[in-house]
């Protein structure tokens, strides 16, 4: 996969390192998201007898 970037225009390297980067960045927005649902299963809201007002 890297061998091919090595003879490769600067153009291209670019946007490979732009995939690279965006994927890296959503996949951990993705993994906090997932995280977040876990913790929120896991530690309920608990009510404390007023309201939702």
């Amino acid at each position: 996969m890297f061998g091919n970037l090595v003879g490769s225009s600067t153009l291209s390297k670019s946007l490979f390192l732009l995939v690279v980067g965006l994927a890296g960045v959503f996949s951990v927005l993705i993994l906090f998201y997932i995280l977040i649902r876990v913790l929120l299963k896991a530690f309920p809201e608990k009510g404390n007898g007023q309201g939702n007002d």
